[in-house]
């Protein structure tokens, strides 16, 4: 057999294949044999943990990690906590202090020490957010002891220490940077791939039919990116507000749910309009009462959150709920279908992590596994999203005509029989108002037989006209499903006045038409409709009442005639 033109020999991919494997073979290789002391660990190696140590002015140890666990601890009181500065210490160190919301100060020899990094002029209040502090230590210090006056805001672990070292300032800002650098870009990542899909969505939503598929998953993508950058708590670092931080990352928490439920309504069909709007006026109404709340300085976005975990927690199962309960009937191919089951567990197993760990343990990052699991979650959706766009690749030019040829009646350019089945199959599973309107041309057979069947071909193209300019408007679906047999779909909200605006613009274009001079035969349709909300039956059972009433009203068209 004839080798194709433009094949590539296996052997040629094999042999690149084995040479990225060196590559990388080499590279670890050479990272254990030339491994050198970096920058940042030459600066940091000299740190001392300073977290643990701290005694009560009764000589018992403070868990500064889990300071919420004791048992007199009060919100807004003062207390007094004492440690033992190192005999020796090196020139330039800092007390480095990661906290939230606790006020602190501290004293040496009656002397309090002020923070060069972040100015003590903040008053004690509701989310007082994440606080830095480098605190000088000098070395004429060594031996002395440390007093720490504790202000708590809140009485649960929401008010702790998450971390107190002793070194030099820029080894632990080069080693907070390095610790945070994956977070933060993974959190660039989200806000990158926001801007392109919103970016993509303008042209493709260019037309009659709108699908903002690709929209849904950038403003996703979007706040993800944002509390998920808020929540690394790298911006106090710049600004040194610790409570517009706090707040960003609470109402952007709230935020994240909605837009990804919109993506899988537009995408896959899976909500229902009612189990969307549901879920919408409750997270909505959870967000209006966090946010007047938090304004109004009633009650703060640090003692809410709970409220905002219990609507996410309603919204992540409800997802999983209604993906797993209707999976059977997805026509995914399996490949696809892999990578949604894999983006959706990330994110059910990210979610479930990090809510244990923010209610049992006290962690610096709590949502760092909710943010690779939405990353994984947003690749795989995003990647089976492409599956149209491949398989229309794939297929090509010659592919498209046979498909056109199958869904399309050559002689109207209207969808034919087939697409109509088809789309009463995919009704059948959809819960959105229905309407279905026949049409049945009167007189073709005499058209035919007087005039020829030019003229009666001529006639079914002008009716397949004036039906879709009628109805293609206000998004009805046209369809010829027989010789001078039409079918128009009404898919939407308030129905009844979409059917009876459609059939007025249909009634004045067929008399439009017939008004023309030198016409050899006047258009005569008739029509039947019938509402899926009015008869409560099935899809197939509406076609045959609407089928019906057509043929009644031809009944009652000839006697006139």
């Amino acid at each position: 057999m004839r080798e194709k033109k433009n094949s590539v020999s296996p052997l040629i991919w094999v042999i690149y294949g084995i040479m990225l494997i060196l590559t990388f073979v080499l590279l670890l290789i050479s990272r254990e044999k030339y491994k050198i002391e970096s920058p940042v660990d030459q600066q940091y190696k000299d740190t001392v943990s300073f977290i643990d140590g701290w005694m009560d002015e009764d000589g018992k140890v403070v868990d500064l990690l889990n300071l919420y666990q004791t048992k007199h601890l009060k919100a807004g009181k003062e207390y007094y906590i004492y440690h033992s500065i190192p005999d020796e210490i090196k020139e330039g160190c800092t007390l480095n202090i990661s906290a939230k919301n606790i006020y602190y100060q501290l004293y040496v020899d009656d002397m309090m020490l002020t923070d060069v990094y972040s100015p003590d002029d903040q008053e004690v209040q509701n989310s007082f957010g994440r606080k830095y502090s480098m605190i000088p230590i000098e070395k004429s210090m060594a031996g002395k002891t440390i007093v720490m006056k504790i202000v708590p805001v809140y009485d649960e672990k929401s008010s702790t220490f998450l971390d107190i070292t002793l070194g030099l300032p820029q080894g632990h800002l080069l080693h907070f940077a390095r610790e945070k650098m994956i977070s933060v870009v993974t959190c660039v990542i989200f806000l990158f791939v926001s801007i392109l899909l919103i970016l993509v969505d303008i042209p493709i939503n260019m037309k009659k039919e709108k699908n903002h598929e690709l929209l849904a998953l950038g403003l996703f993508s979007f706040v993800v990116g944002m509390w998920g950058l808020m929540s690394t708590h790298v911006m106090e670092y710049f600004t040194g507000d610790g409570r517009t931080s706090q707040i960003a990352a609470c109402l952007f928490l709230a935020l994240i749910i909605l837009p990804l439920f919109i993506y899988i309504r537009y995408s896959r069909e899976l909500f229902a309009p009612i189990e969307l709007s549901t879920y919408a006026i409750l997270s909505f109404t959870e967000f209006l009462a966090v946010w007047i709340l938090e304004i109004t300085n009633t009650a703060d976005v640090q003692t809410t959150l709970k409220f905002t975990h219990i609507v996410l927690g309603i919204g992540v199962l409800q997802l999983a709920s209604l993906f797993f309960r209707k999976n059977k009937s997805n026509k995914d191919s399996g490949i696809y279908q892999l990578f949604r089951s894999i983006g959706l567990l990330a994110l059910i197993i990210g979610t479930v992590i990090d809510f244990f760990r923010y209610y049992h343990r006290n962690v610096a990052d709590n949502a760092i596994f909710v943010r690779f699991g939405l990353l994984l979650f947003i690749i795989c959706f995003g990647a089976a999203s492409l599956e149209k766009t491949i398989k229309a690749v794939k297929i090509g030019a010659k592919a498209e005509f046979v498909s056109k040829l199958a869904y399309e009646d050559g002689l109207t350019g209207l969808a034919n029989r087939t697409a109509f089945n088809e789309r009463l199959e995919m009704l059948q599973m959809k819960q959105d108002p229905v309407a279905l309107i026949m049409f049945d041309v009167n007189n073709l057979k005499k058209v035919n037989d007087n005039l020829g069947h030019q003229y009666g071909d001529e006639m079914l193209v002008n009716s397949a006209r004036l039906i879709s300019d009628s109805f293609e408007t206000i998004g009805g679906e046209c369809y010829r499903i027989g010789g001078d047999e039409f079918v128009v779909i009404l898919c939407k909200d308030n129905i009844l006045k979409a059917v009876t605006d459609g059939l007025q613009a249909f009634k004045g274009y067929v008399k439009e038409y017939n008004e023309q001079e030198h016409l050899k035969y006047q258009i005569r349709i008739a029509y039947g409709y019938a509402l899926l909300e009015e008869e409560q039956c099935d899809v197939n059972q509406l076609y045959e009442i609407a089928d019906q009433r057509m043929y009644k009203c031809k009944k009652q068209m000839k006697a006139r005639i």
